[in-house]
């Protein structure tokens, strides 16, 4: 179906597509956004309706069948490919038709005309029907599942989940009940890591579960409505307020305008860094406003200063903190950016990402946002935009507490060099004794630390329980209790990883150095089911060995370029006490109690089994997230299509 260009221009949404509406309840809409031939286009119908035998062999899957039976809805496909015009006037457009912008439009769309659900072929299917695949592309072919449902506690609010799936061997309504158990049991931002082997995290994102969507053109972290989108607002306001003009030349003149529309750069006193806040007003605000915003952070940031000065467990002479600078902070107004809407922060964070990646080791300091004018230290009115040297931006809320409380363990995103965080197992060592391991751990070890470029060796120190100078020490199950808080903090970070320090370091000169273990195999994500209900459920346990003070940071460095069962050390594996009932999970791999101590497991893996069969999607890469709504996550993803209108 197509619609001649400027037809549709003065239509609202309801009016503008009827085809959807006319499409019955047992029809899927398929929506087509890329040049594709009528080959191209009758084959990729073809492949979304399974054979009577693949459908049989798909009727034996279990859980998601059993979902599919409660619904008498077919495999019929109905194609529709939007015009230009119709696109323009949802959605601000850009180089490439398959945006997110776009695909966002076209699902609310759907839902005003009474469609929860739609597929949508892009670039990515295109290239697949061709075989003019690029590097790293599958060449299965695949669709993009949306599904849209309504936002508990709202008013009109929705939330948009969007998932790449392959074609064939499964009914759709089926492809459908597998999408929405996934992303309802884990949203979908990850708060933890992206892959040891630094698979693109823009893969893993848009694969299970699924990413949710958002209206580019609404504000920052608002609720994404069913009844509008933030484009066709714009296009309104602006058009009522150039009411004199006739209507073809005000919408034309609105859309150049939205075109020009750009973000300012900003010029800031100080870079952004652990010891300078740096943050943003989302809202046009007052002289007033503004001094008592300053003055309400001024007291905060005064407060945690001293609280700190009072909990300073760090009684090392020779590691003064009267050298430690003061935090300072500047605000800067909304008129000096012009930051308006989520696909105006994408821009300026994208300015802001690459002009400083690769300055620093652990990632760029985070950008902070302020909504609306403060009143309460855990108001949860700030915004934190972090990225740990990716292109994927994360922003989730937080409080101006958490802001400034910055833990001691964790990496200064401004220190120049390797960084490690070392924490106590022990309240037994001397002062001497304390002195010279960390001086050890700190020291420079020559050609090693030169091949690595490790830099200056930073450590975040933590004490063993203070206040209780008589505590025992700790032992592997502590290690494991530290590894699950240390991993509930960490922020896209490759991996869980700290030197612990007990009393024989004081003799030996060496640390522990831990590791998470996480799932690394198809076999062991095969198991996801039974596992997703456990806490920091993606670890299996731990591994650990026992090296040299001095060589802690080339270590570490080491294992993020090999595998850690090519590691060169001896290797202990703490098997997590909660996952013994599971079985085996991984084939091949030596389990172990922590003291080296293997430990048998049921159900092991047999080596031969076949692989996974194109009908299934590997359970791959789960992640869990934050309340839904609470954070959102952009960037170029790669297999769905880039950001918004971009």
């Amino acid at each position: 179906m197509k619609m001649a260009k400027g037809a549709d221009q003065n239509l609202t949404l309801a009016d503008r597509v009827k085809f959807l509406r006319n499409i019955d309840g047992q029809t899927w809409p398929l929506v087509i956004l890329a040049e594709l031939d009528d080959a191209s286009r009758d084959k990729l119908v073809q492949r979304l309706r399974p054979n009577p035998q693949e459908d049989k062999h798909s009727s034996t899957r279990g859980k998601c069948q059993a979902q599919v039976n409660t619904s008498s809805r077919g495999n019929d496909v109905q194609t529709f490919t939007p015009s230009v015009s119709l696109l323009a006037s949802m959605a601000r457009q850009g180089s490439h038709r398959d945006s997110q912008a776009n695909l966002y439009a076209l699902a609310v769309l759907a839902y005003q005309s009474g469609h929860s659900k739609l597929m949508v072929a892009d670039e990515l299917s295109k290239r697949q029907l061709t075989g003019n695949l690029r590097p790293g592309e599958r060449t299965c072919l695949s669709v993009i599942l949306i599904s849209v449902n309504e936002k508990p506690s709202t008013v009109d609010g929705i939330s948009v989940w969007a998932r790449r799936e392959n074609c064939g061997g499964q009914q759709i309504a089926q492809m459908f009940a597998k999408f929405d158990d996934t992303w309802k049991s884990k949203p979908v931002a990850e708060k933890t890591k992206s892959d040891r082997h630094e698979q693109v995290l823009e893969r893993e994102i848009w694969e299970n579960p699924g990413l949710e969507l958002h209206d580019p053109d609404r504000p920052v972290l608002s609720t994404d409505l069913k009844a509008t989108l933030g484009w066709e607002s714009y296009l309104e306001a602006m058009v009522a307020a150039l009411s004199k003009l006739p209507v073809g030349l005000a919408t034309d003149i609105v859309s150049r305008i939205g075109d020009a529309r750009s973000v300012q750069s900003c010029s800031w006193k100080n870079f952004p860094c652990d010891e300078h806040l740096v943050i943003f007003l989302l809202f046009p605000a007052t002289p007033d406003q503004i001094r008592e915003t300053t003055s309400f952070i001024q007291e905060a940031v005064r407060k945690e200063t001293v609280k700190l000065k009072s909990t300073d467990l760090d009684e090392s002479d020779f590691e003064s903190d009267l050298d430690e600078p003061k935090m300072t902070f500047e605000l800067i107004p909304w008129d000096k950016h012009g930051i308006r809407s989520r696909r105006d922060l994408m821009t300026f964070w994208s300015s802001y990402y690459y002009s400083r990646v690769g300055s620093f080791w652990a990632g760029i300091p985070a950008l902070n946002l302020l909504l609306q004018p403060i009143t309460d230290v855990s108001d949860p009115s700030f915004v934190e935009v972090s990225s740990n040297n990716k292109t994927v931006g994360v922003a989730s809320r937080t409080t101006l507490d958490r802001l400034i409380n910055f833990p001691e363990w964790q990496s200064a995103s401004s220190h120049r060099g390797s960084w490690l965080p070392a924490l106590y197992l022990t309240n037994h060592l001397f002062k001497d004794q304390d002195r010279e391991i960390r001086a050890e751990i700190k020291a420079y070890d020559g050609g090693l630390d030169d091949y690595y470029n490790t830099g200056a060796k930073g450590c975040g120190f933590m004490p063993w329980k203070p206040g209780k100078a008589g505590e025992l020490d700790g032992t592997v199950q502590d290690m494991w209790e530290i590894a699950q808080k240390v991993e509930s903090e960490l922020f896209l970070a490759n991996d869980c990883e700290f030197i612990c320090i007990d009393q024989k370091s004081a003799v030996d000169k060496k640390v522990i150095y831990v590791l998470s273990d996480n799932f690394i195999t198809k076999k062991a994500r095969r198991k996801w089911s039974q596992l997703k209900d456990l806490p920091n459920y993606r670890m299996q346990g731990i591994t650990f060995a026992r090296i040299s003070a001095r060589d802690a940071h080339v270590q570490s460095l080491d294992m993020h370029r090999i595998h850690k069962r090519a590691y060169r050390y001896n290797l202990k594996h703490f098997i997590r006490p909660d996952l013994r009932p599971h079985g085996r999970l991984e084939f091949g791999y030596g389990y172990g109690d922590g003291d080296g101590n293997p430990v048998q497991l049921k159900d092991d893996v047999n080596p031969e089994e076949e692989e996974d069969s194109p009908v299934e999607t590997d359970e791959d890469e789960y992640r869990e997230d934050s309340d839904v709504g609470t954070e959102e996550m952009w960037g170029y993803h790669m297999g769905l299509g880039p950001g918004f209108g971009y």
